[in-house]
Parts: C-alpha cells; sequence; structure tokens
C-alpha cells in the first residue's frame, strides 16, 4: 500500500488526509477555503517532509517557527505521537497514539520515506458538487455585475437633471406621506378608546338625556352637561373582629355583584367602646368606572330596587350639595347574581353615585332621566 494524500471536502472547507505505509492517517488540523489552497498545502508538506526530524517537546516549542520538522510530544494518555510543521505554519496531527518511542519514530520514518511517492487524489463524488457548481454560481454573478455597472452610469446622467427640476421634486414626497396610515395621537391614549361592548344605558344617556339636558338647562359648552364620574359600593363588615371569614364572605359576594374585585377597608383610628383598633380589617368596596359602572346603574335601577319589599321609591333628599347621590341598601339578596341558599347573613350596603353636576338639582334631573325610581 502507497502512501497518498486524499482530499475531502468538507461542510466548511477542503481538508486533507495523508495516509502513510503503516497505516498511520495524519489529518489537518486546518481547513481550507479553496480547492487550490487545500492542494497548495498538500505540497508544502511533501516539499519539507524530507528535511523533517525528530525533537523533543520542549525543543519544539523554542523551535516552532524556525525550520519545518517533525515533533514528537506525549499527551496526557500516556501515549506518544507526532505532529509535522510545514513551511506554510501548516500543524498536521497524528490521528493515533504510539505505546512506545520506538514505535513513533518509526511512524516518521515510514511517513518521510514515502513522502516523495506521495499521490495527490480527489474522490469522484467530490468532483461534482465542487468545481461545476461554483464556476455556474460564479458566471452569473459576472454576467449581473455587468448590468449594475450599467446601471450607475445612467443613474449618474439622471442626478445632474434633478436640480433643473428642483419644484415637482418637493411636491412628490407629499403624496407618499398622504399615502401612508395616519399615526395615532399620543394626547388621546388608550383611556379614550372606544369599548368593544358599549352599555345600553350610556347609549341611551349620549343620544337623549344630554339633549334634554342641554335643551332645560341651556347651557353654553357641551362640557357644562352633567354625567357619571364614579360609583362606590361599600360594606361594613363589623363581625369581622370576632370571624375573619364573615369579611371573606363580604368580599366573594360584592365582587359577584360589581364583576370587580374590593377592596379591604381598614380602621383609621382606635375605639375602645367598639374594641376597635386602628388598621383592622372592618370592610370592603369597590369603585365603578366606565361600562362596568354604568352596567351597574342600569342592573339597579332596572332590576334590583324592583326587588325590594313594599319599595315605594328612593328618598329625593340624599344629596350632598355638591350633585352627588348616596343610595343605602339594607339586603344583598336583591341582586340576582347571589344565591339565597348561600348566603349566611343578610347585609347592607352603601351605594355613592358621584357626578359632574355643581348643583343637586342638576343631579336629580341627570338621575330621573337616566331612570331612577325616586319617591313621589
Amino acid at each position: 500500500m502507497a502512501s497518498k494524500f486524499l482530499v475531502k471536502k468538507t461542510n466548511t472547507g477542503y481538508n486533507f488526509l495523508l495516509v502513510a505505509t503503516n497505516g498511520q492517517p495524519v489529518g489537518a488540523s486546518q481547513v481550507y477555503k479553496t480547492l487550490k489552497s487545500a492542494l497548495a498545502g498538500v505540497e508544502s508538506v511533501k516539499t519539507v517532509s524530507a528535511t523533517a526530524e525528530v525533537e523533543d517537546q520542549t525543543q519544539a516549542e523554542v523551535e516552532e517557527k524556525k525550520n519545518p520538522k517533525f515533533v514528537i510530544y506525549n499527551d496526557k494518555a500516556g501515549e506518544f505521537r507526532f505532529r509535522l510543521q510545514a513551511a506554510n505554519g501548516q500543524n498536521v496531527l497524528a490521528s493515533e497514539g504510539y505505546t512506545t518511542l520506538a514505535a513513533c519514530k518509526n511512524g516518521i520514518a515510514s511517513v518521510v520515506k514515502n513522502a516523495a511517492a506521495a499521490e495527490t487524489e480527489l474522490p469522484e463524488e467530490d468532483e461534482a458538487p465542487v468545481e461545476e457548481p461554483k464556476e455556474a454560481k460564479k458566471a452569473p454573478a459576472k454576467k449581473a455585475a455587468a448590468p449594475k455597472e450599467e446601471a450607475k452610469e445612467e443613474a449618474a446622467p439622471a442626478k445632474e437633471e434633478a436640480p433643473a427640476k428642483a419644484e415637482p421634486a418637493k411636491k412628490a414626497p407629499a403624496k407618499k406621506a398622504d399615502a401612508k396610515p395616519a399615526r395615532p395621537n399620543k394626547k388621546t391614549g388608550k383611556g379614550n378608546k372606544k369599548p368593544a361592548v358599549e352599555s345600553r344605558l350610556r347609549t341611551r344617556y349620549e343620544t337623549e338625556i344630554r339633549k334634554a339636558l342641554q335643551e332645560k338647562y341651556n347651557y353654553s359648552s357641551p362640557m357644562q352637561i352633567p354625567g357619571l364620574e364614579k360609583i362606590v359600593v361599600n360594606i361594613g363588615v363589623g363581625d369581622a373582629l370576632q370571624d375573619s371569614k364573615r369579611l371573606e364572605e363580604a368580599v366573594a359576594e360584592l365582587a359577584q355583584i360589581t364583576g370587580q374585585k374590593p377592596v379591604i377597608t381598614k380602621a383609621k383610628k382606635s375605639i375602645a367602646a367598639f374594641k376597635l383598633r386602628e388598621g383592622q380589617s372592618i370592610g370592603c368596596k369597590v369603585t365603578l368606572r366606565g361600562i362596568r359602572m354604568w352596567d351597574f346603574l342600569d342592573k339597579l335601577v332596572s332590576i334590583a330596587l324592583p326587588r325590594v319589599r313594599d319599595f315605594r321609591g328612593v328618598s329625593k333628599n340624599a344629596f350632598d350639595g355638591r350633585g352627588n347621590y348616596t343610595l343605602g341598601v339594607r339586603e344583598q339578596l336583591i341582586f340576582p347574581e347571589i344565591d339565597y341558599d348561600k348566603v349566611t347573613k343578610v347585609r347592607g350596603m352603601d351605594v355613592v353615585i358621584v357626578t359632574t353636576a355643581r348643583t343637586d338639582k342638576e343631579a336629580y334631573t341627570l338621575l330621573e332621566l337616566i331612570g331612577m325610581p325616586f319617591a313621589r
């Protein structure tokens, strides 16, 4: 078996493998980008192999960059290996380890002896994908470069003519700007977007109630027309001092009624007569705004209040003088969300309706148009 060089194509480039007469494969530690550079590396190894000499690892570190040579070194596994340092800086490492130093020297001798008769071969399988596709890809690339150069030459006189037509060039960007979609106004924000589901009471307020208020009070600006700002629902749980479960039940019921998680209220000061200390949890409340506020008020006016026993209307004197109305509910059972069988204790609640009206008269008219059943 004659020693020879085998050039192989890898995923990253070209590599060559030296097979000696003793069957020792020596692979290149460097990958060549082109086939021509790989063949040049093979020739450099063949040229310097005749003058290679065996030295220790310490001598190899000193004269590493001086002359091409074979260097023997002892690896971590206790075996002897050799590497070939060529004139072009190519390191060819042995892929196998020798158990003795004599065997390693014999391996080097066989490589040096047969280096002159080494042959360069290229497998038939690598020929097709190596040379032909690259030539095929490079050819159209050169052709494509020619039209680009012609396009640049044509573009040069076009730029020279551009200053002569300065006025129409300024109008062109304006048309493109009109075609683009308008950017959202940052001042409006996300809070002013219309909800996906509209409340029927809010729709009636926008279409009917606002017009009726404008006709009655003759406001100079549409911003003066009163409306709803928020609704606060509060439940006091005094027996939570003895049993904390009572507070959890009240929180769960208020969440079912309003559709929003309540906030637990705590005592602001200590009262010895009620055995109350500052910071203790004594109730819960919910502040409703937006579509939840309108839905709750619609449910309160049209469903809940008509279910009150012996209902004769709500009081007209519950305004605070600033356009806000407070309503007291004695039972939470009037709301359809509450299951009568699961209620352990009947609880009342306070409902505060905050409006933007400046006077109680305007607030009364607003709530009356919404449908609040005032007593006559």
